[in-house]
């Protein structure tokens, strides 16, 4: 008996497929800053001469235990950025349509239909009088015969 435990081979099996994304419209309005993202803004260069070395994540590291680190008060004015930016995003997707005017989700929606690929009807093999099912009387006559054989 062999063991499973290492995973040397692919499974077999479906193939997973990912689903396709939608397309992002350029025209759509940008999502809020977070309260962080507007500290980072702000304090990048200063923490990049700090630490001329660090990488990006690395970087986003410092950052992150450097706005831990900052108190409410000094929090208080990103926050604020935060809550216009907040309201600007509002009022923006408000008066955004979704380009609907401009036709692309219609025609997004036709080739998506047009692309789907329909499966061919799966031929089903023609039972022969062995392939047919052993009714179940005739099942327990059997087991019974043979367990008192």
């Amino acid at each position: 008996m062999s063991d499973d435990s290492g995973d040397d081979e692919p499974k077999k099996g479906k193939a997973t497929k990912r689903k396709a994304k939608k397309e992002k419209d350029p025209n759509a309005p940008k999502r809020p800053l977070s309260a962080f993202m507007f500290f980072c803004q702000d304090n990048r260069p200063a923490l990049k001469q700090a630490n001329p070395n660090a990488n990006f994540s690395e970087l986003g590291k410092i950052m992150g235990a450097a706005w831990k680190e900052v108190s409410e008060a000094d929090k208080k004015p990103y926050e604020a950025k935060n809550e216009t930016d907040k309201k600007r995003y509002d009022r923006e997707k408000a008066n955004y349509t979704g380009g609907a005017a401009e036709g692309s989700d219609d025609e997004g929606s036709k080739k998506k239909r047009r692309n789907r690929r329909k499966r061919p009807p799966r031929k089903r093999e023609r039972k022969t009088r062995m392939h047919r099912k052993v009714p179940r009387r005739l099942m327990c006559y059997f087991a019974v015969a043979s367990a008192l054989n």
